[in-house]
């Protein structure tokens, strides 16, 4: 079991005023060893979780991974789907509806994937990786960790993203590495580096070089793969 917080999180204010601290310490990502949602989405996809009627920052989460999803020069519903699972069973199909459409271009629409589990499903689906939310019954809100998770095709965690610290680049890496199966041994190590500060949204000075570091060895890991694939295609031909 790999233990690890994403501390970057759904903690707007007042909105917490009902939690503890101790329920506040289930608001977590500690993703499962071989982590994986048996969703059969086919194409390589990022998934988010998200309150419909939330106005905090689950709409500036939404909005901002469908930034970076144009960015990436990927194509929508070829290249990967983007799954957007609903935290609040009480949200109808039109709440969910149009909460995707206030926050994405019409473009990327075709490659959108509302989920609206009902409690028992949506337990199944965070217990399977890991990610921790809590209720506030006094306010109707949700805590719960902002980040993005990169599934292969056959629904495997690839790597884990935080919301608001993240470029168009790193979201198309993490989506080719789930094409090819790879990422998640990265993915575990950033996760378990305590050094990310929650307010600034930036890693400390010595996280920050390991995850340089990290992210060099997988640009090259793929590189040579890309290589050993081409050469042997022209090979074959």
């Amino acid at each position: 079991m790999i233990r690890a917080f994403l501390l970057l999180l759904m903690l707007a204010g007042p909105a917490m005023a009902g939690l503890t601290q101790q329920q506040l310490d289930r608001v977590r990502v500690d993703l499962p060893q071989d982590a994986a949602l048996d969703l059969a989405p086919g194409l390589p996809a990022v998934l988010i979780f998200a309150d419909f009627d939330c106005i905090h920052l689950c709409d500036a989460v939404l909005a901002q991974t469908a930034g970076l999803l144009a960015e990436t020069g990927l194509a929508p519903a070829e290249d990967y789907t983007l799954i957007v699972v609903g935290l609040d069973p009480r949200d109808d199909a039109a709440m969910a509806q149009d909460f995707v459409a206030r926050q994405t271009p019409a473009p990327l629409r075709s490659a959108i994937r509302v989920m609206q589990p009902d409690r028992p499903a949506l337990k199944r689906m965070t217990a399977a990786l890991g990610y921790g939310f809590v209720f506030d019954a006094e306010t109707g809100q949700f805590a719960h960790p902002a980040a993005r998770f990169v599934l292969t095709k056959d629904g495997r965690v690839s790597a884990v993203l935080p919301a608001f610290d993240a470029a168009p680049e790193d979201l198309r890496g993490a989506i080719l590495g789930a094409r090819h199966g790879t990422g998640a041994i990265a993915t575990r190590l950033i996760l378990l580096c305590y050094g990310f500060d929650p307010v600034t949204g930036r890693y400390s000075l010595v996280i920050w070089r390991l995850l340089t570091v990290l992210s060099a060895l997988t640009l090259l890991i793929l590189g040579a793969w890309l290589g050993i694939a081409i050469w042997r295609e022209r090979g074959t031909a």
